[in-house]
């Protein structure tokens, strides 16, 4: 594929742009406005969360192993993409 030959990422829904999430991804070619409109949309997830009478969600039975997760990780080489 042309993608391929180029070096590009396969990125699905973004709309288009081949840098995202990638090393190239710099606030240099970064929309601002879009950017400043995705960390209020986070933002106001978390601060939601973080306040709710009662929490939507329960991490226990996710992070029952998380610890023994964290050590096995610790342990790996990193991965590096080329």
């Amino acid at each position: 594929m042309l993608r391929e030959e180029k070096g590009d990422y396969t990125v699905g829904g973004c709309g288009g742009n081949i840098a995202w999430h990638t090393e190239n991804d710099t606030l240099e070619i970064a929309d601002k406005d879009i950017l400043l409109r995705d960390i209020k949309v986070y933002l106001l997830a978390v601060l939601r969360n973080a306040n709710a009478d009662i929490l939507p969600f329960d991490w226990r039975a996710t992070t029952k192993n998380s610890p023994r997760r964290w050590r096995s990780t610790r342990s790996r080489p990193e991965i590096v993409s080329t």
